[in-house]
């Protein structure tokens, strides 16, 4: 049984509980709500549903406590384990406490749907491309992953805006990140700020880190155990040229496990380094200069 399963039940004798789902991790999330009999709604309206794929990728608000009005149906004890099984293994829900009901809970998480982000904190390549000092990004607050970067890095007031009305919140992220069967937030006593989640280029640092660290987990997986340190440490190690996509981190990997532990520091692979450190520059090309010259290194010793 999943661990969320008893620590929901409990959760729900005291709080309204609602479930968030990610519908990106699913093949139709609208779909399979419905054939369920939830009482759901989509997190995306209006304007974002000119993109025909809207509805079926968004986060979906779903009520865990039917037995109250205006729903009417069932109990938790009902809900509860029917949701789970739609969920299955996947990081892909946050389960928020909110005494002040669906509705209330519903307005707050459309505030959160799109967040603000320091230019200062974007790559060099990146902030080429930004004339403000932020950007505006989805903020993918239905994904267990992402919350577990997210929440701990938070400082008191955007915690706070987090938050909103709600009392707690719980998530189940993917092992990379997780650091107990149950990640459970508590709110605090905290003014939120006005307006949209706006972070602080320290909580977007932290964030960078947390999903860094997870990734370099995730990757090491991949591999068998002895190479596990050389791999994280060739994925943390990338920080230093901006390199953040896993797709971009495995190929940063693979010239580490090729041509030697921090190769592009050996003198006869200065050229790789010097296209890594190009950052004015799309990752995807200087990895591709760096690759094609260490294999005509390589080919000449």
């Amino acid at each position: 049984m999943s661990p969320l399963a008893p620590h929901l039940l409990a959760l729900a004798s005291r709080h309204p509980v609602f479930a968030v789902l990610d519908g990106a991790h699913f093949e139709n999330l609208p779909v399979r709500l419905q054939v369920a009999g939830f009482y759901a709604r989509p997190l995306f309206q209006g304007r974002d549903r000119q993109d025909p794929t809207a509805s079926t990728q968004a986060p979906w608000l779903v009520a865990l406590d039917e037995s109250s009005q205006p729903f009417r149906g069932r109990p938790p004890e009902a809900t509860i384990p029917d949701l789970l099984q739609i969920l299955g293994e996947r990081p892909a829900a946050v389960f928020w406490s909110c005494d002040d009901g669906f509705d209330a809970l519903y307005r707050h998480l459309r505030g959160l749907n799109v967040i603000l982000y320091p230019k200062v904190a974007l790559t060099t390549y990146e902030a080429r491309f930004v004339q403000g000092e932020e950007v505006a990004p989805l903020f993918r607050h239905a994904d267990a992953n992402v919350m577990a970067q997210v929440e701990p890095s938070l400082g008191p007031s955007n915690r706070a805006r987090l938050f909103g009305p709600a009392q707690a919140l719980s998530f189940v992220p993917a092992p990379a990140w997780r650091t107990k069967d149950v990640h459970v937030a508590i709110a605090e006593a905290a003014t939120p700020p006005r307006g949209q989640l706006r972070l602080t280029p320290e909580e977007a640092a932290a964030i960078a880190r947390r999903y860094r660290q997870g990734v370099a987990h995730l990757i090491a997986g991949g591999y068998a155990p002895p190479y596990h340190d050389r791999v994280r440490a060739a994925v943390l190690r990338a920080a230093n040229y901006e390199i953040d996509l896993m797709e971009q981190l495995e190929i940063f990997v693979k010239l580490d496990l090729a041509y030697g532990p921090r190769f592009e520091h050996e003198p006869r692979y200065a050229a790789a380094l010097a296209q890594l450190q190009a950052l004015d520059r799309a990752p995807d090309t200087r990895l591709d200069y760096a690759a094609a010259i260490c294999r005509k290194t390589a080919s000449l010793l």
